[in-house]
C-alpha cells in the first residue's frame, strides 16, 4: 500500500490532483467563474498560508461533484463529519443524494460513540430563473426536513419564491 502523500499547501495539492485526477476533473475543479477575479484573489490569499496536519479541525465548506475525484464523494466526507462532530456541508452541485449523505453521517455519529443528530447544512443555489429554482426547493422539501439548519431557510425561500 502507498504511503499517503504529504501536502501541506494548496500547491501540494494542485500536484497531488494532477497527477490522480483526469484532466476534464481536474480543469472543473480548478476552474473559476466568468473572468476568474475571486479564484485568483483566494489563490493569491492561499498562497500566503500552509496547512499544518492536526490543527485545523471542524472546518468544513460544501464542494460539488466529489465523486468525480473519488468514487465515495460526499458519502466518505459526511462519514468523517459525523464521526468527528463537524458539520457537514452539502452542495446542490452534490453527486450523492440529500438522504443519503444524511444516513452516513448520521450513522457515523452513532458508531462512533456520539448521541443525537449529526448536524448537515445545505447551500442552495439560487438560479436566475425563478421557476428552476422553486422546481429545485419544492424537490428537495421534504428531503430538507430532516436537515435541521436547512428546513428553515427553505420555508422562507419558498415563502420569498411565492410573493413574488
Amino acid at each position: 500500500m502507498a504511503a499517503k502523500p504529504e501536502l501541506y499547501s494548496i500547491d501540494d495539492f494542485e500536484a497531488h490532483a494532477a497527477e490522480m485526477l483526469p484532466k476534464m476533473v481536474r480543469d472543473y475543479f480548478n476552474g473559476g467563474a466568468m473572468d476568474s477575479i475571486t479564484l485568483r484573489a483566494n489563490q493569491e490569499e492561499y498562497r500566503r498560508f500552509y496547512i499544518v496536519p492536526r490543527v485545523l479541525r471542524d472546518v468544513s465548506t460544501p464542494a460539488a461533484m466529489q465523486r468525480m475525484a473519488h468514487p465515495d464523494g460526499e458519502e466518505a466526507m459526511a462519514k468523517g463529519c459525523g464521526a468527528y462532530g463537524a458539520v457537514m456541508g452539502l452542495s446542490s452541485f452534490s453527486t450523492t443524494s440529500l438522504e443519503d449523505v444524511k444516513y452516513v453521517a448520521d450513522r457515523a455519529r452513532s458508531d462512533s460513540g456520539k448521541r443525537g443528530e449529526s448536524e448537515c447544512v445545505l447551500q442552495l443555489y439560487l438560479f436566475e430563473n425563478k421557476e428552476t429554482s422553486e422546481g429545485l426547493l419544492k424537490e428537495q422539501r421534504v428531503s430538507l426536513a430532516s436537515w435541521h439548519q436547512t428546513s428553515g431557510i427553505l420555508n422562507m425561500l419558498l415563502m420569498a419564491f411565492s410573493a413574488h
